[in-house]
């Protein structure tokens, strides 16, 4: 046997990690006045300045890898690395410690440090500008009551400036290897709301209020965007309240998902055309200038209850629906490979080959192609009383229930609803269920407050059955958190100081493993970063004052 294939974790190599350091400068100028009768104008001006600095650490670099594995026995017996050992080849690889990647826990510290001994580097300094105006009245009266107005401009510039250490610039890195980029765009915006009373003190209601708004967006990269929203609110008796909202929302790209000019990690790649096979290969993700905004439809309409025979008591039940067209997504590079094997050409501009024909990169970058669907109950209690004790205690459950999380990706639907891991394709969804317990006593100056968050149980893939995988559930989890603080003078002026511990019994997040199709499989945390706390135990001590 002259050579084979071995697959390994390498997680005696260390966990790569980001640290990210942020500055941010923020300035604000404003003027109020009056005028007429209780008209009310607001302008203001807003610069601000941000700036990230990330650093990778163990982040194995390729050639120094490649250089290390490669080891040979010289003649003294010493195993050492190749290119050090063969006195015909130009020494390009000085310092070069050979790495043993036969088992676990075999790797030298030495090897360790040379083979990801290199730092990735990205600094990007954001900046943006805000110039605003409003006004704001009572232009006549009906009569149920005053109609109200208020109507306004707004100019917002946003750019952004990136640089990226040299190995990040040639791909050196196994993963991240960011690069530099620079991208702006402006925002012209204007917009008015209206709130007109239909009914007062009536036999059928205390209040019928009408509520609108509409503003026009004028975006220098994609083009004019119209958003309204017509609602209304119904205050049937004194303990119940109506509401009900119709609207049409956007969101707008980003800076990254516009001009992002490449973030490059390296991955096993599998060409199923003819002639293909697996071999190591690049994924790099860009931003796409041609992105339009988010188009939503959304629908709620819930009820508030504030009983009088039970003074401090609230609680309120809401139904929502957001219809999302030309969601931005990114199709994710083994779809890109199958569809056009398939033959769907389209995303056969993505797929790069060598000279010989040989896929060695896939590239990925963000477009308005999908449509999601999301609806479902928000509910809220809270109960105030002065009855227990010497201070105030507050009582507050809040909550989401999701209904449906669905989308549709290259014309494939996809059920998300409780299904947050396993090979989908896209993005995954959430638990149907998610809500936070909270009980405050303030007994000043000492506050503290025991909080529960409850994230209920879930599945892998709702589309899997036991054929795919033996265990498709995913536990609930519910997380424990302490906030306390104590109130103070500071030189004459209000002061504060707080503590706050997350997670108070440092419990793991549930397993939530992915599926052979990933990329990059044992880079993976093993859970889902985005619902469950991934850290541990956390404490925050702060001060505030205000003068």
């Amino acid at each position: 046997v002259t050579n084979f294939t071995m697959g390994t974790s390498a997680m005696n190599m260390g966990v790569p990690s980001l640290t990210t350091w942020r500055k941010l400068f923020r300035s604000v100028v404003s003027l109020d006045g009056r005028f007429g009768d209780g008209w009310t104008w607001n302008a203001y001006y807003q610069r601000g300045r941000s700036q990230a600095k990330s650093v990778g650490e163990l982040i194995t670099h390729i050639a120094r890898f490649n250089a290390s594995a490669d080891a040979v026995r010289a003649t003294n017996g010493q195993v050492v690395c190749r290119v050090n050992s063969d006195a015909n080849r130009a020494n390009d690889m000085l310092g070069c410690i050979p790495i043993n990647v036969f088992g676990v826990g075999v790797a030298s510290k030495e090897a360790i440090e040379y083979t990801s001994g290199l730092d990735t580097y990205q600094l990007i300094r954001n900046w943006q500008n805000v110039v605003a105006a409003s006004l704001s009245g009572e232009p006549f009266t009906m009569p149920a009551g005053p109609v109200s107005l208020a109507a306004g401009a707004e100019y917002r510039k946003e750019s952004a400036f990136g640089i990226a250490d040299a190995e990040s610039l040639v791909n050196a890195f196994f993963a991240g290897n960011p690069k530099g980029f620079r991208g702006k765009y402006n925002v012209k915006e204007g917009f008015a709301e209206v709130v007109v009373p239909l009914a007062k003190d009536t036999t059928w209601a205390q209040n019928l209020d009408f509520n609108g708004a509409m503003r026009v967006t004028d975006y220098s990269t994609s083009g004019v965007v119209t958003t309204w929203k017509a609602g209304a609110t119904y205050q049937i008796i004194d303990d119940f309240r109506l509401r009900g909202t119709r609207s049409r929302d956007i969101r707008a790209p980003n800076l990254d998902e516009l001009f992002q000019t490449g973030s490059v990690r390296i991955s096993v790649l599998f060409d199923p055309f003819p002639g293909g096979g697996t071999q190591t290969g690049f994924f790099n993700t860009t931003g796409n200038p041609a992105l339009k905004p988010e188009k939503a439809d959304t629908w709620s309409l819930g009820g508030v209850f504030s009983p009088e025979w039970l003074p401090g008591f609230q609680a309120s039940v809401d139904w929502y629906s957001i219809d999302v067209k030309g969601a931005i997504f990114s199709t994710g590079a083994v779809q890109v490979v199958e569809n056009c094997f398939r033959g769907v050409t389209v995303f056969c501009k993505q797929l790069v080959r060598n000279a010989a024909g040989v896929l060695t990169q896939v590239d990925l970058f963000p477009e308005n192609i999908a449509f999601a669907k999301t609806s479902g109950i928000d509910y809220e209690t809270s109960y105030t009383t002065t009855d227990v004790g010497p201070g105030t205690l507050n009582v507050r459950l809040l909550g989401t229930y999701y209904l449906e999380q669905s989308s549709l990706q290259n014309g494939v639907f996809i059920d998300n609803n409780g299904a947050i891991g396993g090979d989908t394709g896209g993005p995954a969804g959430y638990p149907k269920m998610r809500a936070t317990l909270s009980a405050s006593y303030d007994m000043n100056p000492f506050t503290t407050t025991l909080q529960a968050r409850y994230i209920g149980p879930a599945k892998l893939n709702n589309a899997w059955g036991p054929k795919d995988v033996d265990n498709n559930n995913v536990p609930r989890m519910i997380y424990l958190d302490w906030r306390g603080s104590y109130s103070f003078p500071v030189l004459g002026a209000d002061g504060r100081i707080y503590l706050s511990v997350d997670n108070v019994l440092n419990q793991d997040p549930p397993l939530v493993p992915i599926t052979s199709t990933s990329a990059l499989p044992f880079l993976n945390l093993a859970t889902s970063r985005a619902i469950y706390d991934a850290v541990g135990r956390t404490f925050r001590l702060g001060i505030r004052t205000k003068f």
